[in-house]
């Protein structure tokens, strides 16, 4: 992932943040009270994050430096063979520009207009070489090398790649078809929907709306143009019937809302401003499940929600707290204590549907990445799941099993079947088989081979 190895730097002083954030990965939350700057640390990781994303595609585009590109035409030979290698220093300068005037960049960001800058900045500047003579930086014109406009056909950067959804949505439930000042998410589904079968656009609002179903537990949506009026309809999952968005809840709007947005093909970063608003909890982490469903996508995620803490989904948490000094931004990597500065109590992370208990601590991430890159992370759709580890097999057989099983609807205990644990092994399986025997036959062995 290309943001894994960057570090975001965000700066404000307005509102006093002066931080930087890493470990970045696909999915990253933050959380914290109320007023605690989180809306103000998203719209930063957006500026920050758009330039990187944009030095990222510059470096990127494939005919830059490629003999493909340095032989296209006679024309092309001899104007390289005039500035002999002059062109290679255009991608690089580009990205020492960006980084040099990254806070002054405007968004969305115009990239033939950020070029026009870069040609002025260095067209006419001079530094001194070690023996003291001054030389050109850049002996040329960028638009003059042959062909610069393929660069932008080839470059992967729209200011429609990234994309904020902020908190207060307003999302309509219907258009005028007729006006021109009509825009918006309705009016691109209405398009998609009347496009060919086998039209791109056709194909995305199929599979939404098929994906939309499955997520929202058998609701789907529709556009339904009456005289100039293009109205959102949702068929109810009870009685099949169809009703104006206007008479359902809010939620389904929000929920498509977001889905939409996610995966339109051109989106590559998402900033999302408090998913969990008018939805329950399962809906949550069926959502939550949906983001990683979206490969090559980058979301960037402020929450009250503990669902959304979920390390199982989650690459990177964020603790976002105010203090004398402004906007402090803490990496944390322990759910527990971001629930706490939330004022969540201990209680409230003790119940879930299924405990996955593990030997070790490290065992914990290798079953949290298997679920999530495998089919089982669909589990989340209906079940909450968490791990604990036992802190060495031979801890295991001292566990209170029955204590667990008042909390946790089903507990599993996985193990590695490795020599030098037979006996403490043993001892589990006999503990479980005299459970089984009691009645309690909530809780279950596994034994992995190797």
């Amino acid at each position: 992932m290309w943001i894994s190895d960057k570090v975001l730097k965000l700066k404000e002083e307005e509102r006093g943040i002066d931080c930087s954030i890493s470990s970045l990965g696909r999915i990253n939350v933050f959380c914290g009270k109320n007023n605690s700057g989180k809306t103000t640390v998203l719209k930063q990781v957006k500026l920050q994050v758009s330039v990187e994303w944009l030095k990222y595609c510059i470096d990127t585009i494939p005919l830059t430096s490629q003999e493909e590109f340095l032989k296209l035409s006679e024309e092309n030979q001899e104007w390289v063979a005039y500035h002999d290698g002059e062109i290679e220093q255009t991608i690089p300068l580009a990205n020492k520009y960006i980084e040099q005037n990254r806070s002054d960049l405007k968004l969305p960001l115009n990239v033939k207009e950020l070029f026009k800058d870069i040609e002025e900045h260095y067209s006419y500047r001079y530094e001194m070489d070690n023996d003291g003579e001054y030389f050109h930086t850049i002996p040329l014109d960028i638009s003059e090398i042959p062909r610069f406009d393929s660069l932008f056909s080839e470059l992967k950067f729209k200011s429609s790649n990234i994309r904020l959804i902020e908190a207060k949505r307003n999302i309509k439930s219907n258009y005028d078809l007729k006006s021109e000042e009509s825009k918006g998410l309705l009016k691109y589904l209405f398009e998609c929907k009347n496009c060919l079968s086998s039209d791109s656009k056709r194909v995305w609002y199929d599979n939404l709306n098929r994906k939309f179903k499955e997520l929202s537990g058998g609701y789907a949506f529709d556009l339904v143009m009456d005289d100039k009026l293009v109205s959102l309809y949702f068929e109810d999952a009870y009685d099949d019937s169809w009703y104006e968005a206007d008479a359902m809840g809010l939620g389904l709007r929000d929920l498509l809302y977001m889905m939409a947005i996610a995966s339109f093909p051109d989106t590559k970063i998402v900033l999302l401003e408090e998913p969990e608003s008018h939805l329950h909890p399962e809906l949550q982490r069926r959502l939550l499940s949906f983001f990683l469903e979206q490969d090559n996508k980058l979301f960037f995620i402020t929450t009250h929600s503990n669902v959304f803490l979920d390390l199982t989904y989650v690459d990177s948490l964020f603790l976002v707290r105010r203090t004398e000094k402004g906007i402090e931004v803490e990496n944390v990597k322990e759910k527990a204590i971001i629930m706490s500065e939330l004022g969540y109590l201990s209680s409230d992370n003790m119940h879930a549907d299924i405990l996955i208990i593990t030997e070790g601590k490290t065992d914990i991430p290798v079953f949290e990445e298997f679920f999530k890159k495998s089919e089982m992370h669909r589990c989340y759709y209906t079940h909450d799941i968490k791990f604990l580890h036992g802190g060495g097999i031979t801890n295991l057989p001292d566990f209170n099993y029955s204590a667990l099983i008042n909390n946790y609807g089903q507990v599993v205990i996985v193990v590695d079947g490795d020599d030098g644990s037979i006996k403490a092994r043993q001892k589990i399986k006999d503990i479980v088989n005299d459970m089984h025997n009691s009645g309690l036959t909530s809780i279950h062995y596994v034994e992995l081979d190797g």
